[in-house]
């Protein structure tokens, strides 16, 4: 990708709409700071990617990334979650009270018990939104806000997002779905 020239506002929902296998998941993983660009200059919050990298990934967690971020089908929404926050190095009250309050914000109601691989279409993809929240940050990316649903659900799903912008973080979507 090239001659990408973006500004986002704090606590808002934006989409990166295009077909499969055009760049959206690594423009994404630029964004959020996680694939070095070649040429141009990526600043989050303020925070320049040039100057500080380690702080632009700070700021920025991704809730799923093709199938690089997609935890293991057997562990429950609980096991999920606590595994977040140890990779996040973040306290588990801490983080079981973030992710919570995501849950909220998005409108999701998860048993803790449920094996995350039986979930599917909008509960799996809020479930990865709200475990990106255990940690603080500026923005969360979600790649394919489009898999496995459909154009309805989708508008539900960015309804949801919106919420959970309006506590904080801006939220990136990539799509190859132009209607919602």
């Amino acid at each position: 990708f090239q001659n990408i020239d973006l500004t986002l506002r704090a606590a808002s929902v934006a989409a990166i709409v295009g077909p499969s296998g055009t760049g959206r998941s690594s423009l994404l993983l630029a964004l959020a700071g996680r694939l070095r660009a070649t040429a141009g200059t990526l600043s989050v919050a303020g925070h320049s990617y040039q100057d500080r990298p380690s702080t632009v990934r700070q700021l920025t967690a991704i809730a799923r990334v093709g199938a690089m971020t997609v935890p293991e089908p057997v562990l429950t929404v609980r096991e999920y979650v606590t595994q977040r926050c140890l990779l996040e190095d973040v306290g588990l009250p801490e983080g079981r009270t973030r992710f919570a309050a995501a849950c909220d914000a998005l409108q999701l109601q998860l048993d803790p018990a449920t094996p995350v691989g039986t979930l599917s279409g909008d509960k799996a993809t809020l479930l990865a939104v709200a475990a990106a929240c255990v940690r603080v940050s500026a923005v969360v990316m979600l790649d394919d806000l489009d898999r496995g649903v459909s154009g309805a659900t989708q508008q539900l799903m960015l309804d949801a997002l919106l919420r959970l912008a309006g506590t904080g973080p801006t939220v990136v979507v990539t799509t190859t779905d132009r209607i919602p």
